[in-house]
């Protein structure tokens, strides 16, 4: 199992779009190559930004998805759910799990690839790398992405 962390750039911090900005560059980059993913973030209204901004894109850029419990009933490529939905429904899109809820996922072992975020924030950074050890710990392959 791999789990990749990436290093939020410091402007990407101080504005929600920016790290929404930041993400969908990730999930473009996925989606280009063909890979189905589930976006998991920390709440409801945090996957209807994602959702809003990536409808927002050009035309050139389109990136089916949608948010759980919406769309075809056997999903689509980026599904977008959040922490209190997981208890109606289980993720779809296992071979990729963009985690933006700054939690260790328990169900890990679950998923093909697991991207998670190391904010510059110094309390947020801790609670990163707390995660990381755990997951490196639980024998998965490590990599780190730096923001720049």
């Amino acid at each position: 199992m791999q789990v990749t962390f990436y290093e939020l750039p410091k402007h990407s911090e101080q504005a929600d779009n920016s790290l929404i900005a930041y993400l969908a560059n990730i999930v473009t980059a996925q989606y280009q190559k063909r890979q189905y993913m589930t976006v998991l973030c920390k709440d409801k209204a945090q996957a209807e930004a994602i959702d809003e901004y990536i409808w927002q894109q050009p035309a050139d850029l389109f990136i089916a998805h949608n948010l759980q419990g919406e769309g075809p009933a056997n999903g689509s490529p980026v599904e977008i759910t959040w922490l209190d939905a997981l208890n109606k429904q289980a993720i779809r899109n296992k071979k990729l799990v963009i985690n933006m809820t700054e939690q260790f996922l328990e169900q890990f072992a679950s998923y093909g690839h697991v991207i998670d975020f190391v904010p510059q924030d110094e309390a947020q950074k801790k609670a990163a790398r707390a995660r990381y050890t755990q997951y490196k710990k639980a024998g998965c392959n490590m990599a780190f992405v730096n923001a720049n």
